[in-house]
């Protein structure tokens, strides 16, 4: 491998398992009456505007499983790490960084703090497959 090399089917797979991961997280036998309930989210609203809503939803995904792949190869590269450790330091990193996003919007937005952690805990599962994903198809 030369420079930075991301895995693009780690990256398609990463997206597609945070859209997986998000359906069930969110199905109302898990977390979604919950979150619904704490967000005072709209659900007839949600359900109409979901189809328009889901493809930005998965760009966000594969951009987030590229920045896992992109840390991964500098971890690996500057750590001199093997790829398993890299890939889940990788996915932590990224994870951390993304629920301190979200703990800092939930307090501004004055957000119920269950909302905020359902939300950081569904990042944390679809973070963390990404690693996975990386590791199971490392070069």
């Amino acid at each position: 491998m030369t420079g930075l090399d991301v895995n693009v089917w780690g990256m398609v797979l990463g997206g597609v398992s945070s859209m997986v991961i998000g359906s069930v997280y969110y199905a109302d036998g898990v977390m979604g009456k919950q979150w619904k309930q704490l967000g005072k989210i709209d659900v007839k609203k949600f359900q109409k505007e979901f189809p328009k809503t889901a493809p930005l939803l998965f760009v966000g995904a594969l951009l987030t499983a590229f920045a896992v792949g992109i840390i991964d190869c500098f971890y690996e590269r500057f750590y001199v790490a093997n790829w398993t450790s890299s890939a889940l330091m990788a996915a932590l990193i990224v994870w951390a960084v993304v629920a301190v996003n979200l703990a800092i919007h939930g307090l501004m937005d004055q957000r119920p703090f269950k909302y905020t952690v359902i939300n950081i805990g569904n990042r944390f599962f679809s973070i963390m497959a990404m690693g996975l994903i990386y590791v199971w198809l490392h070069p």
